[in-house]
């Protein structure tokens, strides 16, 4: 299984106002949202996102970005409408304008998205404590994207 790691990076998106799921197929790649998570060993709201190839030939995900894959949102409401109360692009983070092609050799073979943001700096972009319902937004080859529902998070 591959990693893909996207850190702080944040970038603008085309994003959809279609409500959250939590698996989406995109060709012969499924996308599936893992729960959103605090760790508190470091602090950090977590992210992931596994991409699974489901046929038995290989399947590549074209990314325009190096590093910003994956983008966490916060919305007030479960339908996750857009505009969320806070999203991981507000941190100004620049992303690196560059192609990045995952291959996914055969059926069944993974590669997983990843993203983490320190809590302080999600708590100090005037976001209140309390519950949350948080998405993860895929970003794809052509700049656009998709978003998938990760459950629930409780904000110190």
């Amino acid at each position: 299984m591959a990693l893909v790691t996207c850190g702080l990076g944040a970038c603008a998106s085309g994003q959809s106002s279609a409500p959250a799921r939590t698996v989406h197929d995109r060709g012969n790649v499924r996308f599936t949202a893992l729960p959103a998570s605090i760790d508190p060993a470091t602090g950090r709201l977590i992210a992931v996102v596994v991409m699974e190839n489901m046929r038995d030939l290989p399947s590549a995900v074209t990314f325009s970005t190096s590093n910003c894959h994956l983008q966490i949102e916060l919305f007030s409401s479960a339908r996750r409408e857009p505009p969320p109360v806070w999203t991981q692009k507000r941190l100004g983070i620049a992303c690196a304008q560059a192609i990045e092609i995952v291959t996914l050799d055969t059926l069944g073979s993974e590669a997983t998205l990843r993203s983490a943001v320190p809590l302080d700096r999600i708590m100090g972009d005037s976001l209140a404590a309390g519950t949350y319902y948080a998405s993860s937004f895929v970003r794809v080859g052509d700049g656009g994207g998709f978003r998938l529902s990760a459950g629930t998070v409780s904000l110190p």
